[in-house]
């Protein structure tokens, strides 16, 4: 790696916005500082702070202010709807809520991300090329995922990119790409996947089976790229894996509670992403 020039992304913080508000006008202005913490409800709180302190002015009722996950991770990319809890009070507002669900955070780079983005970096070394051009933006740092395809009719390409700072991204591009080619990218759009697994467990087997089954379905689908499709089987196969499940039902879906029992097709410019709370065994 130290050869390659290669280093392992770290974690990185979620980000999103929230709305503070109250049910009538505030009579006078009504300061939210900077580092507010607030977070989502249940048994394990995912909390955020506040990375600008911002001002509820008189005669309104709701007032915006981005967030910053405290903890680094992928825990921190919630649903929308999820960040109902005022961790540090404000005397005059009532409620919190996110309308657009939290992105950005991610996970160390595990040992078998960090190989493959090593392979791509030496097979782009030829430069020029799509293949080059995709190694790349993988390449540059904080970069999770990246896809790049090519439109020979019109001589274009385009990249989906998860991660890293917009300017690296667009100097790796401009490094690589051939001359008199247009190269244009975008951030991915994330697609929840909701699943339900109820499981038989076998005679003895161990007490952590619940929250093994869960885990192993969330590495399955957080290994997949930009594009990939997640597929019914494997996430089956995911669950089977795990020592002490002797059957089991599955339902996947995009929406809550999942009812599917087919693959999810993701598109060339989505991401499928899941977290603990998405994920229901029993």
């Amino acid at each position: 790696m130290a050869l390659l020039g290669v280093t392992r992304n770290p974690a990185t913080k979620a980000t999103g916005t929230v709305t503070f508000s109250r049910s009538t006008p505030a009579s006078s202005d009504i300061y939210i500082p900077l580092g507010t913490r607030v977070s989502t409800s249940g048994d394990n709180p995912v909390i955020f702070e506040t990375t600008q302190g911002v001002t509820l002015t008189a005669g309104s009722t709701s007032v915006d202010a981005p967030i910053q996950a405290v903890e680094a991770g992928s825990a921190g990319n919630v649903a929308a709807n999820t960040i109902t809890v005022i961790v540090d009070p404000i005397s005059g507002i009532e409620s919190v809520n996110n309308s657009s669900p939290t992105s950005g955070g991610a996970d160390t780079e595990n040992d078998a991300s960090l190989r493959l983005r090593a392979k791509q970096a030496v097979e782009g070394f030829g430069g020029g090329t799509v293949a080059a051009i995709e190694s790349a933006i993988k390449a540059v740092d904080g970069v999770i995922d990246a896809l790049v395809t090519e439109d020979t009719v019109n001589h274009t390409v385009t990249a989906i990119v998860e991660g890293g700072a917009d300017a690296d991204i667009d100097a790796a591009i401009e490094d690589t790409r051939p001359a008199g080619i247009q190269v244009t990218w975008q951030r991915p759009t994330y697609v929840d996947i909701y699943v339900d697994v109820q499981v038989t467990q076998e005679s003895g087997a161990p007490s952590t089976v619940l929250s093994d089954v869960q885990q192993a379905v969330i590495d399955y689908i957080s290994s997949l790229g930009i594009g990939d499709d997640v597929i019914y089987n494997k996430v089956i196969d995911a669950v089977m894996s795990v020592t002490g499940v002797a059957d089991a039902v599955v339902k996947i879906d995009t929406t809550s509670p999942p009812g599917g029992t087919s693959n999810i097709t993701i598109a060339s410019t989505q991401k499928a992403r899941t977290d603990s709370s998405k994920v229901a065994v029993s």
